[in-house]
């Protein structure tokens, strides 16, 4: 077992089915609707007897977007992140999104580190020490909460901008008339 009693880099890359001029916005979104408070379910362990047992995880995040202003293409916009346990029992975490195309979809990369709980994490329980895995579990689950909420997202788009059938024309036609 890691444990995170110094700093811990993260380097954390998934894909999203997904254009990236779509990436930004819809972040941005996601965590001004959710008032940059997000509740995160980490799982920890698997066991025949209990399922899964996880760790349920509330952080506020604050973030600053920086958009590529290249005339010709969105590529490696940015948010710029900053997280810490709501309860202020973990460890906080400062980092950067980058969004880069990647074939038909985009690429999402989260770069950046954390900083151990130290004496808030002491004061709740004397000698614990925070385990690091928790720590990229928590990047992971929310790289994932992330990527299906872009993904929905675009889905919602093209879906709406998708030409309508001649069954769905001649409905809004009779409709109208």
């Amino acid at each position: 077992m890691q444990l995170l009693n110094e700093r811990c880099t993260v380097d954390e890359k998934i894909r999203v089915a997904s254009p990236p001029s779509i990436v930004l916005g819809a972040i941005q979104r996601f965590f001004n609707v959710h008032d940059n408070r997000i509740e995160l379910v980490i799982p920890l362990r698997t066991t025949q007897k209990f399922g899964t047992v996880a760790l349920e995880q509330r952080i506020i995040i604050e973030h600053e977007a920086h958009p590529n202003r290249a005339i010709v293409a969105r590529y490696d916009d940015r948010v710029v992140v900053r997280w810490k346990p709501a309860e202020g029992t973990g460890p906080a975490f400062a980092g950067r999104f980058t969004i880069r195309p990647h074939g038909a979809g985009t690429e999402l990369h989260l770069k950046g580190s954390w900083v151990p709980p130290g004496a808030s994490l002491e004061a709740v329980l004397p000698g614990a020490k925070f385990d690091a895995r928790v720590a990229h579990r928590t990047i992971r689950e929310l790289l994932g909460h992330l990527k299906g909420i872009v993904e929905t997202e675009f889905r919602a788009i093209a879906d709406f901008c998708r030409p309508a059938t001649a069954l769905e024309s001649r409905a809004r036609r009779i409709g109208r008339g």
